[in-house]
């Protein structure tokens, strides 16, 4: 009887949502080309009454042995959303994003 309460009041918890109004996320992935590295980043994004900002970093470590590059990436979002319109709600989104990639300049100019 307990374990069926107890159920029951965390899957009416874990149902019930609410909308976000500022969003922080921290991830860790996985960079699978030459060779399998930890990707790690975090995103952060707040929304307002009519303009929303996300932003988001990502970024893996460089391997010597194996040739792999440092990569890192960095996307920034502007979201535009007027207010519903005969029960639609449309929305307006643009953004930028930057890649780098460095290595080791020993292994540039190297025809192995």
């Amino acid at each position: 009887m307990r374990l069926t309460r107890l159920l029951f009041t965390a899957a009416i918890v874990l149902a019930t949502a609410s909308p976000a109004l500022a969003d922080v996320t921290v991830f860790l992935g996985g960079t699978t080309t030459p060779e399998m590295r930890a990707a790690r980043g975090f995103s952060v994004g707040v929304g307002f009454v009519f303009v929303g900002f996300e932003f988001e970093y990502s970024g893996s470590s460089e391997d010597v042995i194996e040739g792999a590059p440092l990569l890192r990436t960095g996307m920034g979002n502007v979201l535009l959303q007027p207010p519903m319109i005969h029960g639609f709600q449309p929305y307006f989104t643009t953004g930028m994003a930057a890649t780098a990639r460095s290595s080791d300049p020993s292994r540039k100019h190297s025809s192995a």
